[in-house]
């Protein structure tokens, strides 16, 4: 009996693996790049595609590569890599290529970025790669791209080197509408705001989406972009919306410490060694300006009043990630992150279920990603918390097995919202959960 119960288990597992190998299939474009999922997000990301190529690597390691080539196409002179790279036209989907108006001779790309998890994710599929030569020759070609990418963040988003790397728009950290950004998104004007039509109303539940009201902010901050040209440096000074996201800089310092592995297999200079350990060190003095002792997290900042943006939210956690924070701080953040999962099924909330802003079904205000909790997965066990990453796993692995691939999760009940087929869940249960 037993025995066939394992028998059972097993095939399971493996027709969940077919599955998502399947999905990413549907999903492809040109054998180039993963869409995030049909109709909803028809073109392709930033982040989404660097998480995508780790499900890749585990069947299709030339695909995996190509994932990350197609990305690079997208790259700006100045070394930016934007958030979205409009491969084809497509209707579905606001605001497009049209709106945006972003002047980059590689082709049609959006005028921000996203969380740069670039460098992570190459090292981690190189890693998961079985033809190292193959992957060690295409990485070294793409090296000073990533270099380039990186020192963009630096230059251009911290320009008085203080080892805090800013975001001026919420779609750039990756978390739309998470709560951190009520209060410094209140401060861009929408005296001048364009009309505009949203379409994923259209294919999504609205109860699932940022507000009417988070969209307005959204726009308005693109069209201030395009008004100044998308000068990073001005809109250093001049952007309503200028954050440290405790996000983006966890993510920027974990992609430096790789980014510096690979630099030692490839043809990297010394210098250019030197410049990202300069890059660390400076960030490594900053990052105790995000702890907040009383929460015991770390926390996002409003760099335009120098002031914590105080919620516990999912994205706190990612400093466990960086690599660059204490034992101490880490023992200290598991009893919070405990504490905040208290009321849910599925880890880890979006924000805690005793945040008056909590909404279990809205985004990135309650539910759960498979993509954050994977890295905070990793964070937890970089810091020897494996009960607590045991138990990330374990509800993460069972919401996408009982509820599909989908675009995340209701902590409460496991039931899967958001968009349907989606690629980078899918590629976390290939990498990640794929396991008997």
């Amino acid at each position: 009996m037993l025995s066939l119960l394992k028998s059972l288990l097993s095939r399971s597992t493996s027709n969940t693996r077919i599955q998502a190998q399947q999905l990413l299939r549907d999903n492809s474009e040109d054998d180039a790049y993963t869409v995030p999922t049909r109709v909803l997000y028809p073109f392709q990301w930033n982040w989404d595609s660097c998480f995508t190529s780790l499900g890749w690597v585990t069947f299709d390691e030339d695909r995996a590569w190509a994932e990350i080539a197609s990305l690079l196409k997208g790259q700006c002179r100045s070394g930016k890599i934007p958030h979205i790279i409009f491969h084809k036209d497509s209707e579905s989907y606001f605001p497009g290529p049209d709106i945006w108006q972003y002047d980059n001779p590689e082709m049609k790309t959006s005028g921000i970025s996203q969380p740069p998890v670039l460098a992570t994710t190459v090292r981690m599929t190189y890693e998961r790669c079985k033809n190292k030569e193959q992957a060690l020759s295409f990485i070294n070609s793409i090296m000073p791209k990533i270099f380039a990418y990186h020192r963009w963040w630096h230059e251009r988003r911290d320009p008085h080197n203080t080892g805090l790397v800013a975001t001026y728009h919420p779609w750039e950290t990756g978390r739309d509408n998470s709560v951190e950004w009520d209060e410094p998104i209140k401060a861009v004007p929408l005296d001048d705001l364009q009309p505009y039509v949203r379409q994923d109303l259209a294919t999504i539940n609205p109860a699932y989406r940022p507000t009417n009201e988070d969209y307005d902010y959204y726009v308005a901050l693109l069209q201030l972009f395009k008004t100044h040209k998308y000068d990073q440096i001005k809109l250093y000074e001049i952007s309503p919306f200028k954050v440290a996201d405790i996000g983006i800089n966890s993510i920027l310092a974990r992609a430096n410490s790789d980014l510096l592995y690979m630099m030692t297999l490839c043809d990297s200079s010394e210098e250019d060694r030197q410049t990202v350990l300069n890059w660390l060190d400076m960030q490594a003095k900053a990052f105790e300006g995000f702890w907040n002792s009383d929460r015991g997290v770390y926390q996002s900042i409003n760099l335009i009043t120098g002031e914590k943006l105080d919620f516990v939210t999912s994205g706190s956690f990612l400093s466990l990630w960086s690599g660059l924070i204490p034992f101490e701080s880490a023992s200290i953040m598991a009893s919070t992150l405990e504490n905040m999962c208290h009321a849910t099924k599925v880890l880890v909330p979006s924000l805690s279920a005793d945040d008056a802003k909590y909404d279990r079904y809205r985004y990135w205000r309650g539910p759960v990603w498979a993509i954050i909790n994977f890295m905070i997965y990793d964070g937890l066990k970089i810091y020897d918390q494996k009960l607590l990453a045991d138990q990330i796993f374990n509800t993460t692995r069972t919401a996408i097995k009982t509820y599909g691939f989908k675009e995340y999760y209701d902590p409460v009940s496991g039931e899967g919202l958001g968009g349907d087929n989606f690629s980078w869940t899918a590629a976390m249960w290939l990498y990640w959960l794929d396991k008997k």
